[in-house]
C-alpha cells in the first residue's frame, strides 16, 4: 500500500540518521482552531516537492487524544476515497507537531529535529508512521470487535504480525530518563541519549501504544458508529457510539433519513 520496505531501507542508506538543518525552521503546516471539542485542523497550501500545489483538504478530529490513537485517525474516508494525512512530508511533520506536547518523555534531540528535518528523514519518518498505524488499526480493531467497512486500513496478515511490529518500533525507545532544570525554569524529565528525531516519534509514540493496549484503557477503546467515519475514541462512559459531536448529528441524520424513506415506502 505505501510502496516496499526495500524503498524504506534505500532511503535510510542514504542518510536518514543524520538531520540536515538547512538554516531555518520549517513553517507550520496548519492552523488548529479549537472549538467545540474538536480541533479542526486546516492545511495551508505548500511549495514542497512532496505536495501537490493548490491541494487544500480539510479534516476535523477529536481533540486530545492520546497519540497512538490520534494516529490511528490520520487516515479516513472523503469523497475522494481514503484520505491520509501522513502521505506528504508537510502532513507528517504537521501532525508531528500537534502530538509532540502530548508524548511522554521526549529527547532534546526532536525539538533540533522539528525545526531542521531534512527531506529524507521525514520521508523515511512519515513511511514508518503509516506502518506503525497500520499495526495499531489492527489491533485497535481486534480490541473493539470492529466490523466497519472503513475500520482496518492495514496489509498486515494479522494480529501477530501487528504485535511484532508495535514491540520492534518501541524497542528503539530505549533510553535513560535525565532531570532537565533551566535556572529560571521548572524541573522537567527528558530522556538522555543519541536519539535521532524522526525514530523518536514513532518509537515513543509505540511505547505509549504498548502500555495502552497492554493495560486497563484499552477497555475504553471504542469505534465511531457514524456513518463513513474510521474513527477510534476513548469513550468517557458507557453510552457513547461516535468520537464526536459532528459524528454524533451526521448520525442522528441518517437515522432520520432511513426513517423517512421507510415511512415513504410502507
Amino acid at each position: 500500500m505505501y510502496g516496499g520496505i526495500e524503498h524504506a531501507t534505500a532511503l535510510r542508506r542514504q542518510g536518514f540518521a543524520r538531520s540536515e538543518c538547512s538554516g531555518s525552521p520549517s513553517k507550520p503546516a496548519a492552523v488548529a482552531v479549537d472549538g467545540g471539542g474538536l480541533t479542526a485542523v486546516l492545511p495551508v497550501e505548500h511549495s514542497d516537492h512532496s505536495v501537490a500545489r493548490g491541494a487544500v483538504t480539510r479534516r476535523a478530529r477529536v481533540a486530545g487524544q492520546e497519540p497512538p490513537i490520534d494516529l490511528m485517525n490520520t487516515v479516513w474516508e472523503s469523497g475522494r476515497g481514503t484520505d491520509d494525512a501522513l502521505a506528504t512530508a508537510d502532513g507528517a511533520l504537521e501532525w508531528i507537531r500537534e502530538i509532540v506536547p502530548r508524548l511522554e518523555q521526549r529527547p532534546r534531540s526532536l525539538d533540533h529535529w522539528l525545526s531542521c528535518a531534512s527531506p529524507l528523514s521525514v520521508k523515511v519518518t512519515a513511511f514508518d508512521l503509516r506502518r506503525l498505524r497500520d499495526a495499531l488499526r489492527r489491533l485497535a480493531a481486534d480490541a473493539t470487535a470492529d466490523e466497519r467497512p472503513a475500520g482496518v486500513v492495514s496489509d498486515l496478515p494479522g494480529r501477530q504480525a501487528a504485535v511484532d511490529l508495535l514491540n520492534n518500533t518501541a524497542a528503539h525507545a530505549a533510553a535513560s530518563s535525565a532531570l532537565v532544570w533551566p535556572g529560571a525554569g521548572v524541573p522537567t524529565i527528558a530522556l538522555q541519549g543519541d536519539l535521532p528525531g524522526g525514530i523518536a516519534v514513532r518509537s515513543l509514540v509505540a511505547l505509549q501504544a504498548v502500555r495502552f493496549f497492554g493495560g486497563e484503557e484499552r477497555n475504553r477503546l471504542r469505534a465511531c458508529l457514524a456513518p463513513g467515519c474510521a474513527n477510534y475514541y476513548l469513550s468517557g462512559h458507557g453510552r457513547r457510539r461516535w468520537c464526536s459531536q459532528a459524528c454524533g448529528n451526521r448520525a442522528r441524520v441518517a437515522r432520520f433519513n432511513n426513517k423517512q424513506s421507510s415511512n415513504v415506502i410502507g
